[in-house]
């Protein structure tokens, strides 16, 4: 994977357990919309 440097400042593949955590206690570091899109993944997964 190589994201265009003028839309993406970083990206690395997180543990599920570790990203949930880290979104839940830091959540600044994560944009604002991708709370929303791995919520909604989550309840697609669990249907």
């Amino acid at each position: 994977m190589t994201p265009n440097p003028e839309e993406v400042m970083g990206w690395r593949w997180w543990p599920e357990q570790e990203m949930s955590s880290t979104m839940a206690q830091s959540p600044e570091l994560f944009t604002a919309w991708f709370g929303m899109v791995v919520n909604r993944i989550e309840r697609q997964l669990t249907a």
